[in-house]
């Protein structure tokens, strides 16, 4: 069992940071929506993302091997063996394309509370995959059944208020109407006025929902981006229970640079498939400045700060910790959609008891996400993570340490989540 060891002001910075990058990541998606391409093409904002997330990895793959002989065989060592190119396909894949670029389609529509739910709730949903009798898992949980029947369900009610809080914004045409086609302003030339009046008739008979320049969300589009976030968190934890079951001594960088390069060329792919080779896309070239800030935002806030700080908790306090600060996503996530995106229209128009069920499910949420990450292992500590990047196992290291110095920076070591 690692030894814990208190907080002090470096790991206390950490982890909140962690929760800050991980919380702040259906912002990203929202102002990538607004302000790239609208509710074009999720696939395309993460293809935005991929090439400034595999440059910051190659300037770090660089950095550690420029420091250390060690580093640079290491880091070479894991592009040399066929089994990882393998393991970077399906990491890219199923731990960032589709993550990704559900989170982005169910973000079209629901709010940020909402996403930020569904990203605390995989540890949760690992735990009942890592249960199902055809599932090959490496933990061996001291949880009870009736624990963990609390736990889900606690976790479920949460998840079940906010995601109704969230489709009551969307349907009720909030915060988010602005993310709908407005309508074209009118050609009030001669010409034009003459052909409309023959058709006013006509006009007037039209459903509402055609003459207004903000419509409802329909039921199809607010089920399929509820399913979207589910998927997305579901993808996320068969990310890890698959990275458990194949772990390797693969460098975090190196896993990186892989799993973003496959992942790109994935989310690529999928762009060509949902358009049909069809390229055009409602560019907003009115602001470029907006858009330059919003790509940098979208590199940024990306998994490798993610890898990085988790990496540095790990060594310094436990694993667990470093899942504790799923707790905070959901948090950071209301707060920012109060305050950065939510219209005063929309505030003032939601009941109390919309406001009061959302809090409450917030809570919930959080609740059983502490619960299930302070749950001991009879062989190691319970990690649950997402980190957009692939990191090598962290059981191995204390395996393998005889009381040799750690050859690595503070902020890289082999682990594993």
């Amino acid at each position: 069992m690692p030894q814990r060891v208190p907080f002090t002001k470096r790991t206390i910075s950490a982890f909140i940071f962690l929760g800050i990058i991980w919380g702040t990541f259906p912002l990203v998606i929202h102002c990538a929506i607004r302000f790239i391409c609208g509710r074009d093409s999720p696939a395309l904002i993460f293809v935005f993302r991929t090439p400034g997330a595999v440059v910051l990895y190659v300037g770090s793959f660089v950095f550690l091997s420029l420091g250390s002989t060690n580093n640079r065989e290491l880091l070479l060592n894991n592009f040399k063996i066929a089994r990882n190119y393998w393991m970077f396909a399906v990491m890219g894949l199923i731990q960032l394309a589709l993550p990704y670029i559900l989170f982005t389609y169910g973000l079209k529509v629901l709010s940020l509370t909402t996403g930020g739910v569904f990203i605390t709730s995989v540890p949760l949903f690992s735990i009942v995959l890592e249960r199902l009798p055809f599932v090959q898992s490496t933990y061996m949980y001291s949880i009870s059944k009736c624990k963990l029947a609390a736990v889900l369900s606690i976790a479920l009610a949460g998840i079940t208020m906010v995601s109704a809080v969230g489709m009551n914004l969307a349907q009720d045409c909030g915060s988010y109407c602005d993310q709908r086609e407005e309508k074209p302003e009118e050609d009030t030339s001669p010409e034009v006025a003459l052909r409309n009046s023959n058709f006013r008739n006509l006009q007037t008979n039209l459903p509402r929902t055609v003459q207004r320049s903000c419509t409802p969300f329909s039921v199809m589009e607010l089920t399929g981006s509820l399913l979207a976030l589910i998927a997305g968190s579901i993808s996320w934890s068969i990310s890890s229970i698959f990275w458990h079951s194949n772990r390797g001594n693969i460098h975090s960088v190196s896993g990186g640079i892989g799993s973003n390069i496959f992942g790109g060329m994935f989310g690529l792919a999928l762009f060509f498939v949902i358009h049909h080779g069809d390229c055009k896309i409602n560019w907003n070239w009115s602001d470029p400045k907006s858009i330059f800030y919003c790509i940098l935002f979208l590199v940024v806030m990306s998994d490798w700060p993610i890898s990085f700080v988790s990496d540095f908790i790990r060594r310094e306090i436990g694993a667990v910790v470093v899942n504790q600060a799923l707790c905070l996503v959901p948090l950071i996530a209301l707060s920012e959609d109060w305050l950065f995106v939510r219209r005063p229209e929309a505030v003032n128009a939601l009941p109390y008891t919309s406001i009061i069920m959302e809090i409450i499910g917030v809570v919930f949420v959080v609740s059983a996400v502490a619960i299930s990450t302070t749950v001991e292992t009879s062989y190691f500590l319970n990690v649950r993570q997402i980190e957009d990047s692939m990191t090598s196992s962290y059981l191995e290291q204390l395996r393998s340490n005889s009381g040799k110095s750690d050859p690595f920076p503070p902020l890289v070591e082999i682990s594993d989540h």
